[in-house]
């Protein structure tokens, strides 16, 4: 019976206080004044709080909120229930008589019948108020009775409404800009194996779908770039052979012996590791704190996050990015007979980012040329046989990668290169930052903003349609 009589308080509450409300015009607070009350409720001992920024007294049981739905501190003409009030009406309101409530409880045997009954009863305060509405609204623009069904059609009416003045504001933010394009599925099957040597499907490809992304070779032009952002989110990058250890990457692969890269990229569970398959089973090497080196009890398939990839090195420019096996050059008779042999890590990476989807691809550290000054962005110092090993192999590669470019434009994977001055002239040029901002693409900058994310009747409406 109490929770029959709390309701019926509570609705004659309701009642008369929208009424004050309807009656002084439907006036309400400003933001920043709501705000400032609600923070004195928050402050109380009679607030009990439901959510962040939603509550209720438990003096006069009326809503606290924010924002939201119309509540008591929304409605200028209200105050707090104590003595004295915590804070006042901004507007002064009209005070009308209740309705009589009788409750009417009756006992009979063993059984308790409760009833409730409400009498209405005709007061003088209800025609001054129908008379104060009526002077208020001249016109007779007094919100009529609606059935449920006429409520659902005005909601839903509303709701188009905003749909429809949302599409034409998305439509005349986005005129000029480039269409969307939906990411397509790639359909490159190269083989992927897990750390046993055992086919892991295609479960990695298209990981990075729809993303553009940084190829990051191991080029001295990486030292004039601010490389931290590749930590930011959304941001990915694969690195090739050392390079993972200078420069932040989310994903590392190489095509020579393992030993010859960092112990510390191995044992990094942050980063996916592409070896080839057969390379699984090789010794990790250590260098330890007196920079000396020596062998660990670990095989490359022990260590975390890693993968084998099938490698050989057929030379197929129109299959290049079709066949299940990824090229690294060329070592054929041909070849050996012209001088054409060559190995050439940077074209697993380019193959790799086909196959987790990316369909724009940023060089940086690409530079394609070395002298005794200029070696490598991180610590590795090169013999003059060595270099001279290195720019020839980048003298090879070049007219290699001239021969892949309309077969990769014919798929629909843009190459693009952050080093003006590289020796590679076969993709376009882009400045770093405009590449940045590309391979962001729809994560924002920064610190992600997450208020009213869980809020079901706060945020503007156009974020729930």
């Amino acid at each position: 019976m109490a929770i029959v009589r709390e309701g019926i308080e509570n609705a004659v509450q309701l009642a008369k206080a929208t009424a004050r409300w309807v009656a002084a015009g439907s006036p309400v607070r400003s933001e920043e004044r709501i705000r400032e009350i609600h923070a004195i409720c928050e402050g109380c001992d009679k607030y009990f709080e439901q959510r962040p920024g939603w509550g209720k007294c438990k003096v006069c049981r009326c809503r606290l909120n924010i924002t939201g739905k119309l509540n008591k501190i929304l409605m200028a003409t209200e105050s707090c229930p104590k003595i004295p009030p915590l804070w006042g009406a901004d507007v002064a309101g009209k005070d009308f008589d209740d309705d009589v409530r009788v409750i009417d409880q009756r006992t009979g045997g063993n059984e308790m019948e409760e009833r409730v009954a409400t009498q209405v009863r005709p007061s003088p305060s209800a025609d001054a108020m129908a008379a104060h509405i009526a002077a208020e609204h001249p016109d007779g623009d007094v919100r009529p009775k609606l059935t449920r069904a006429e409520m659902r059609a005005q909601r839903a009416a509303a709701r188009q409404e905003r749909i429809q003045a949302r599409a034409e504001r998305i439509a005349a933010r986005e005129e000029g800009k480039p269409p969307v394009v939906q990411p397509v599925p790639s359909q490159d099957p190269l083989e992927i194996t897990c750390r046993d040597g055992t086919s892991a499907g295609h479960t990695l490809r298209d990981q990075w779908i729809g993303q553009a992304g940084f190829l990051v070779c191991g080029g001295p032009s990486l030292q004039d770039l601010d490389l931290s952002v590749l930590r930011e989110r959304g941001i990915v990058s694969l690195g090739i052979n050392n390079v993972a250890a200078y420069s932040p990457v989310r994903a590392f692969c190489c095509g020579d012996p393992p030993e010859k890269f960092h112990h510390g990229v191995w044992f990094d569970a942050g980063m996916q590791k592409f070896v080839p398959t057969k390379r699984l089973g090789s010794r990790v090497r250590a260098k330890l704190p007196d920079g000396l080196f020596a062998w660990t009890a670990y095989r490359v398939r022990e260590c975390p996050a890693v993968w084998g990839f099938r490698r050989d090195s057929i030379w197929e420019p129109a299959n290049f990015l079709t066949r299940p096996a990824a090229t690294w050059g060329r070592k054929d008779e041909e070849a050996e007979k012209l001088g054409l042999k060559i190995f050439f890590s940077f074209f697993l990476g380019l193959r790799l980012l086909h196959y987790f989807g990316c369909p724009r691809v940023y060089l940086i550290g690409a530079d394609f040329s070395m002298d005794s000054e200029r070696k490598y962005a991180f610590g590795q110092d090169r013999s003059v046989g060595a270099i001279r090993g290195c720019n020839n192999s980048y003298r090879l590669a070049s007219p290699m990668c001239d021969e892949l470019a309309p077969h990769f434009e014919k798929a629909g994977y843009h190459i693009v290169n952050c080093n003006r001055q590289s020796r590679l002239k076969t993709w376009p040029y882009v400045p770093f930052d405009e590449a940045v901002e590309d391979c962001r693409g729809m994560v924002p900058a920064g610190e992600l903003d997450t208020e009213n994310w869980y809020d079901k009747d706060e945020g503007p409406m156009e974020a729930r349609e």
